[in-house]
């Protein structure tokens, strides 16, 4: 293998591994929105900014409500059942948790696109000797898709 090969492997081998890493990280945001998800309800009626908020089920609405002080004795007064309650994070975890998400999958396309570029760059176009790679375009479909698929399982994280 001559130096060029070897410059336009590695560079090849990067991008895969972008592409990897933004699969690996879109299941693991995946994997937490079904494990820790009920936590980051940013749309939540009557969740805080700042401060955890606790919710009761409500059996009347089917639906968890914020709790107030009056509510726990109003529940606890009337009936003898328990009291299903659940905290949540305050609306800023949940939007530090999505932009960062969003600034990471857009580190990985910079990333990508960088070492596409580089790997593009080893060999001169006219060069017959160049192995056969896609272009940049057909490789930002693929980036595109999969930040489409991490909106849609942030959406889940946070609804």
């Amino acid at each position: 293998m001559d130096r060029k090969m070897l410059d336009h492997s590695y560079h090849r081998s990067r991008v895969d591994a972008q592409m990897g890493g933004g699969i690996a990280f879109i299941l693991l945001m995946l994997a937490l929105s079904f494990l820790v998800g009920d936590k980051f309800k940013l749309f939540q009626q009557g969740a805080e900014n700042w401060t955890s908020t606790l919710l009761v089920w409500d059996t009347n609405t089917k639906s968890w409500m914020p709790v107030h002080a009056t509510t726990i004795s109003d529940w606890e007064s009337g009936t003898g059942k328990p009291i299903l309650t659940k905290e949540i994070h305050p609306r800023s975890f949940s939007l530090v948790v999505v932009l960062g998400s969003l600034v990471a999958a857009y580190f990985l396309y910079a990333c990508a696109r960088r070492q596409a570029r580089l790997m593009r760059s080893v060999y001169d176009e006219d060069d017959s000797s160049a192995p056969y790679d896609r272009q940049w375009g057909e490789l930002r479909v693929t980036f595109w898709g999969m930040f489409i698929v991490l909106l849609g399982t942030l959406f889940l994280f946070v609804m």
